[in-house]
């Protein structure tokens, strides 16, 4: 007769847990390019606070999402270019970030727009010319 284990969902309950009545949240950002489609995709390079890189030179083609874990609670920022045009957002800030399972970000040609529920969005910087 075979042993069925319940090792992997006790594990998996385990980390489901709340700790201290609070729930567990692992915040992940999100970027999504809006660009129209006709064009080349957009060059995304993150980096943390402390310089180590999230992600370089990823070119984010329209309708397409790049998103990462928001480890150690650290904030990070973008920089995003789009022909000779450049634009920066603080993809996740602690502060402001920080209680939110997740933190959208949508790239458009007219700017970068922040929303922690993925419905209302609210403009948070523009395209400069580079």
């Amino acid at each position: 007769m075979a042993r069925t284990s319940y090792f992997p969902v006790f594990l998996t309950l385990l980390l489901l847990r709340p700790l201290g009545g609070a729930a567990i949240i692992i915040p992940v950002v999100h970027i999504t390019s809006r660009m129209p489609e006709n064009i080349a995709p957009v060059n995304l390079n993150c980096k943390k606070a402390d310089g180590s890189i999230e992600v370089e030179n990823y070119p984010l083609a329209a309708d397409q999402t790049y998103e990462w874990i928001a480890k150690d609670n650290e904030d990070s920022s973008c920089r995003i270019l789009w022909g000779k045009k450049i634009g920066s957002i603080d993809a996740y800030v602690v502060a402001r970030d920080s209680g939110y399972p997740d933190t959208y970000w949508v790239v458009e040609d007219d700017g970068f727009y922040l929303s922690h529920d993925n419905t209302n969005f609210a403009k948070q910087g523009v395209w400069l010319s580079g």
